[in-house]
């Protein structure tokens, strides 16, 4: 549950959490930046979780599974 919260950054205020994408939705210093990754409003690389193709695939297989329509 940690890694989730960091990983999400669960531990920010509500304020903290909407400042980088306001700022990226908002700011004209980024309007043609595309497929980059932020934290705190700065360019950053992505974390190692992200990277992991085993993991991706994990979290696809987990989300098509919870968003499947219920069985009657």
């Amino acid at each position: 549950a940690q890694t989730v919260a960091k990983l999400f950054r669960l531990n920010s205020s509500m304020e903290e959490g909407i400042a980088t994408p306001l700022y990226l939705a908002t700011s004209p210093e980024v309007g043609g930046t595309s497929g980059q990754y932020f934290i705190q409003g700065k360019p950053a690389s992505l974390p190692k979780q992200a990277r992991d193709a085993a993991a991706r695939q994990r979290v696809w297989e987990l989300s098509q599974r919870l968003l499947r329509p219920a069985q009657a």
